[in-house]
């Protein structure tokens, strides 16, 4: 099926944001906002989001992926994933006007899942979501993923024990970084873990935005797919969530909530087979829960 592609102008307050439309000739009753965050811009990375937009446009579905303030051709200040629900409120109302849809699935990577589930609950035109690998880290579940994912598999990794057999292994740092490890693992440790940027940098506040999310979880009464990818941190962490809290355990595996794993792909769906099955599993979903 055809479609057309047109940048849209919108506000958000004061800032004027960009974001890109998808539109197939025929109108229809749902549509897909894709929503960014991190460091990321409308395209994604290895232009996931542009490959999953036209994806979905070609078979009826209209799309639109915007950039929210601060990031890529929009104005503002750079905000925190817990901190765009008026952006999306704002591309939710572009995106109506522009498309004629009644329903919004939206759809987000790492951060902007969580910034999608955390938004879900407050507005009544958002009918389904789909989360990958949703962004949960606390310092309990970076330690407890890294000691799993890290730590275990180093273990029987032979360029370890080839460094140990040359003699060019560091016992004593090696030893204090997985003891330090192991104290963070311990439930009720508060104490600040570095991750790759300052922005995410959690602990109490950590637990005070899963408590935000689980929340937001608990009142959507819409659809949900989570995908997950098999070699990533980010999706571990997410898995060993689940495992430990029964409350969110048990509100995942309702009927309305469906699960897809990707077990080779990573955080990006970097290859071309893994955002290609990325965008056959968003297809099949929408059109078996929500046309």
């Amino acid at each position: 099926m055809s479609y057309r592609e047109s940048p849209v102008l919108f506000r958000c307050g004061s800032d004027r944001l960009l974001g890109m439309l998808h539109l197939p000739p025929s109108g229809a009753l749902v549509g897909v906002l894709i929503v960014v965050g991190g460091p990321q811009t409308r395209v994604g990375s290895h232009r996931l989001f542009v490959k999953m937009a036209r994806s979905l446009a070609a078979i009826g579905i209209p799309v639109m992926r915007f950039d929210h303030r601060g990031i890529g051709d929009s104005e503002g200040e750079v905000r925190r994933y817990d901190a765009i629900s008026d952006d999306i409120r704002a591309a939710c109302d572009a995106f109506q006007s522009s498309s004629g849809v009644e329903s919004i699935v939206l759809w987000g990577l790492c951060d902007a899942a969580s910034a999608a589930l955390l938004y879900a609950s407050t507005d009544e035109r958002v009918k389904g979501l789909v989360l990958l690998n949703p962004w949960v880290r606390t310092d309990l579940t970076l330690a407890r993923t890294y000691i799993r994912s890290h730590y275990l598999k180093r273990l029987f990794s032979m360029g370890l024990w080839r460094k140990i057999g040359r003699g060019e292994f560091r016992y004593r740092d090696s030893l204090a970084a997985f003891l330090d490890t192991l104290r963070r693992a311990r439930p009720g440790l508060r104490t600040p873990v570095r991750t790759p940027s300052e922005e995410f940098e959690m602990s109490a506040d950590g637990e005070r935005m899963l408590d935000a999310m689980y929340r937001s979880l608990s009142e959507f009464e819409g659809k949900i797919l989570i995908i997950l990818s098999g070699r990533d941190m980010t999706g571990e962490e997410f898995r060993l969530l689940i495992g430990r809290q029964s409350k969110w355990r048990e509100r995942l595996t309702l009927p309305s909530v469906k699960r897809h794993e990707l077990a080779e792909a990573d955080h990006t769906f970097s290859k071309a087979e893994w955002s290609d099955e990325v965008a056959a599993a968003t297809t099949a979903w929408i059109q078996d829960n929500l046309d």
